[in-house]
């Protein structure tokens, strides 16, 4: 909101003073008026007023599963003003907090466009137009939410109740009945093993993947699950883009000609505030579940809401353990319509690197593979249902593996179109197991025999 005050006054009095001065002088004088005209693109420069204003936010914290409200949670609230400092509160022991607004008042500047023929204010804008509120409460992971619709994080609940899970517990996903099919399936945990391939590439590996052992009907085969993302801590480390040290040459998340990439990007947020990491979680417990009642067994790299694996140390725990790899995503393309889905195609200037060229085709074999079990469900495919991308998980891959985007952030994503989702998945595995087993025989060695 900006209040302009130009001075007509002024300019009445100059008017009257060049009445009264010689015709020469007139002259003069309207000479340097067309001068401040042309110059500045305006005459006279008002006075702007402009206020920041830090947003009030109010509610309660609320512990996510059994609505028990948390006391004592440390609330910081965030405003994008560089004028406005973060202010903060703490929870009552009913959960419930407050942190009023407030005003301020700031005379700025103004910034000249003669090209257009105005004058703008460097601080026309009402600020903010953002805020963001974190909590923090022990034993509980952290929450964030964003009034940005752009921004990764949640947007505020519209109930103004914030939900914190306990450390170690699963995503809502998890407590759904799809679930409940692995409770009786028997589950190990895999590590990283420094000796492997390409382990010492890896900068986050403290965690652990879990393989669930199917009960029945048992085949010769383990399919490894990636629900993308979900590393605390992931986007601040990095990793090699290549084995070899050598740069990307495509763009993604990390830009072509980078030698080190993200070790595990935040990924994006859906439409309606939903994180991408709690629905690459869902979908592949879904499939998880699906697999393991057709026989297969299961790695699952992530199977909570975060998991201490970064993308390379996944890679090769499944490189070791399974004889496939899917990693599921959503694309953040910024997009405001559903484009479908596409799996990530290997590009022509890796296909030459170790170990890119000797497992390459049965990447893309299993991706056309998962593209048409997607399409035979009525799932909607974006293109020739590929793009070629230089991935950390293509270039560490010494099995078939895929990324498969299952649409962007406009598609989506509540547990019908999940299952939907799982089962084309499915039966695209069944189809690229029931056309061979991976063609490298390495693929079929007992994993200390594995490259």
């Amino acid at each position: 909101n900006v209040t302009s005050l130009p001075p007509f006054r002024a300019l009445g009095d100059f008017f009257a003073f060049c009445r009264s001065v010689p015709p020469a002088m007139k002259r003069l004088s309207l000479l340097l008026l067309l001068l401040a005209v042309f110059a500045g693109g305006c005459c006279f420069l008002p006075i702007p007023v402009y206020y920041t204003h830090g947003a009030g936010v109010s509610g309660k914290v609320l512990e996510a599963g059994t609505d028990r409200p948390i006391p004592g949670a440390a609330v910081l609230v965030r405003t994008t003003s560089a004028n406005r400092p973060d202010r903060s509160a703490t929870t009552a022991s009913d959960g419930s907090f407050r942190v009023p607004a407030d005003w301020d008042v700031h005379f700025g500047a103004w910034a000249a466009t003669p090209s257009a023929g105005t004058c703008i204010p460097q601080a026309s804008f009402y600020e903010p137009r953002f805020h963001s509120v974190k909590i923090d409460a022990e034993g509980y992971e952290p929450g964030v939410w964003n009034s940005d619709c752009f921004s990764s994080a949640r947007r505020p609940p519209d109930d103004g109740i914030y939900r914190l899970r306990p450390i170690g517990t699963r995503s809502p996903a998890a407590d759904e009945p799809h679930a409940e099919l692995t409770d009786s399936a028997g589950v190990e945990e895999v590590a990283l093993d420094p000796g492997w391939p390409y382990a010492d590439r890896s900068a986050i590996h403290t965690g652990s993947a879990r393989l669930y052992r199917a009960t029945e009907n048992r085949k010769d085969a383990v399919v490894g699950v990636n629900a993308g993302h979900g590393t605390e801590g992931g986007p601040s480390a990095k990793t090699y883009c290549h084995p070899d040290g050598s740069p990307k040459v495509t763009g993604g998340t990390t830009a072509a000609g980078s030698v080190m990439a993200v070790a595990v990007s935040g990924g994006m947020t859906f439409a309606d505030g939903t994180p991408e990491a709690e629905a690459t979680l869902a979908a592949a417990q879904l499939l998880r579940d699906r697999l393991l009642a057709k026989g297969y067994d299961v790695l699952m790299l992530r199977d909570g809401a975060d998991v201490q694996l970064d993308n390379v140390a996944r890679t090769v725990i499944a490189n070791q353990t399974a004889d496939c790899l899917v990693s599921l995503h959503w694309d953040g393309d910024a997009l405001a319509y559903d484009k479908g889905c596409f799996y990530i195609s290997t590009p022509d200037g890796i296909k030459g690197m170790e170990p890119v060229s000797r497992y390459w085709r049965e990447h893309e074999r299993l991706g056309a593979a998962l593209v048409e079990g997607l399409r035979g469900k009525g799932c909607r495919i974006h293109g020739n249902g590929k793009s070629a991308i230089d991935l950390t998980q293509t270039s560490y891959s010494t099995i078939p593996s895929v990324d498969i985007e299952l649409g962007n952030q406009a598609s989506a994503h509540d547990e019908a179109t999940l299952s939907t989702l799982a089962e084309g998945l499915l039966d695209g595995i069944e189809a690229f197991f029931a056309s061979g087993k991976p063609a490298h025989p390495a693929t079929n060695a007992p994993a200390a025999e594995r490259p």
